[in-house]
């Protein structure tokens, strides 16, 4: 598949380039944002799932304007985030019912990742709880 010429100031492409996939996705409606992130803790020394309901700004900026809108679990590196330890961040996000359990899913995935790439942080921001409940990242 070819596309059309695009020129642009900040990067002038003369020839045509092409396309190798094409992403489509459905259109959600996020009521509200989160931020989610697992990362080393100097402090604990090993990894922490860092959360907060204030999503889809700066965490530095909330951290240093509302310190208790930052809820930071401990995980247990061998035996990553358990799925109550998950759950029991959900609900203190004020997620309920399948929301809860779609939550949780996603910060023990966002663990596994963390965990398997040998990473110091990863970071979801935002994550959405769309309108009919379900949560996407």
């Amino acid at each position: 598949m070819q596309c059309c010429t695009w020129h642009s100031k900040r990067e002038p492409w003369v020839e045509t380039n092409p396309i190798g996939q094409v992403m489509l996705a459905e259109r959600r409606d996020p009521t509200h944002e989160y931020y989610i992130a697992v990362l080393n803790d100097r402090a604990s020394e090993g990894p922490v799932l860092v959360a907060s309901s204030q999503g889809g700004m700066n965490i530095e900026e909330v951290a240093a304007k509302d310190p208790d809108a930052i809820i930071t679990t401990p995980i247990d590196y061998a035996k990553g985030l358990s799925k109550e330890e998950a759950l029991a961040v959900a609900g203190k996000l004020g997620f309920k019912g399948q929301s809860a359990t779609e939550a949780a899913d996603i910060f023990i995935s966002l663990y596994r990742i963390f965990k398997d790439k040998d990473a110091t942080q990863i970071e979801i921001n935002p994550l959405a709880q769309t309108s009919d409940g379900h949560v996407l990242w």
